[in-house]
């Protein structure tokens, strides 16, 4: 099976959302600001490799957040497929 790798979360309110996924499950939150000046959020759900960027803890995964918009209306998860 193939395995889930990330999330993302479009969200309404990006201030309550933050205090929402931080107090409930203690996700480290970080804001990356985007060339057209959105913000994207960067959600640590599990400690990473600073070096590769990936989850230490095999089998978890970390996500992100952003503004909702016309294109991202619901959540996406993304699978790690053979092409």
């Amino acid at each position: 099976m193939d395995p889930i790798v990330h999330f993302e979360i479009p969200v309404d309110t990006m201030d309550r959302a933050k205090k929402f996924y931080a107090s409930i499950f203690g996700w480290n939150l970080q804001d990356w600001p985007m060339p057209d000046g959105s913000n994207y959020v960067g959600i640590r759900t599990t400690p990473i490799d600073e070096k590769t960027r990936l989850p230490l803890k095999p089998g978890a995964i970390n996500g992100g957040m952003m503004k909702r918009n016309d294109t991202i209306t619901y959540p996406i998860i993304a699978a790690n497929v053979k092409s």
